[in-house]
């Protein structure tokens, strides 16, 4: 009986333990939210001149970018829009198939296209 108990309560505790392993840093704030898309557009038109030849498809361009130079940036806005989804929902939501930093990326390129 006394090994059993011992037994339980070292498998809870283990699981109490890795459990703390997991951290949700809970939705991201709305600044938080617009200063990430703020630095991937800066980041896009900084780097809009060395990928950009005004002829190629704006959405290509924009993947060259968001997933070139702006890797880290693409990156931040995508853990933002992630941890935005409630949790039961996050399984839906394929990062692969079109991560919305893509169409944020693509209007910085046509602006930018339109001020030339």
């Amino acid at each position: 009986m006394q090994r059993s108990r011992l037994k339980a309560v070292g498998i809870v505790s283990l699981l109490l333990v890795l459990s703390g392993c997991v951290t949700d840093r809970g939705p991201p704030s709305q600044a938080e939210q617009s200063e990430s898309v703020a630095q991937l557009k800066a980041c896009v038109q900084r780097n809009r001149g060395k990928f950009d030849d005004g002829r190629s498809d704006p959405m290509d361009v924009a993947i060259k970018i968001a997933d070139g130079p702006c890797a880290r940036e693409n990156a931040a806005v995508l853990d933002a829009l992630r941890r935005a989804i409630p949790p039961g929902k996050r399984g839906t939501y394929n990062d692969d198939v079109y991560p919305i930093s893509y169409p944020i990326a693509q209007l910085e390129i046509i602006s930018g296209r339109a001020a030339r």
